[in-house]
């Protein structure tokens, strides 16, 4: 998943919004969270200061877990999403 849609699924599962968020965390505007979100290099600092908003954590841990993983943990993926063919 991605770090704007794993936002957005953390803001679902509170009830929150963007526009709430963004003024959690001192946005003046809430274009300016749309337009960290949407960048694919952000710090873990804002990432943790996101997460702290909407009572999740981040944790760092080995991707070989065994078992299933625990209801609303969201897995971050790295690489960028795969661009559709333009035949």
């Amino acid at each position: 998943m991605q770090l704007k849609d794993a936002v957005t699924q953390m803001l679902k599962d509170n009830g929150k919004t963007k526009v709430w968020l963004a003024q959690k965390l001192g946005y003046k505007f809430p274009s300016g969270l749309s337009n960290r979100l949407k960048c694919s290099n952000i710090t873990l600092e804002n990432l943790c200061k996101i997460c702290e908003q909407l009572d999740y954590e981040v944790c760092i841990q080995p991707t070989k877990i065994r078992g299933s993983r625990p209801e609303k943990q969201i897995v971050l993926d790295a690489r960028p999403p795969k661009e559709e063919s333009k035949e």
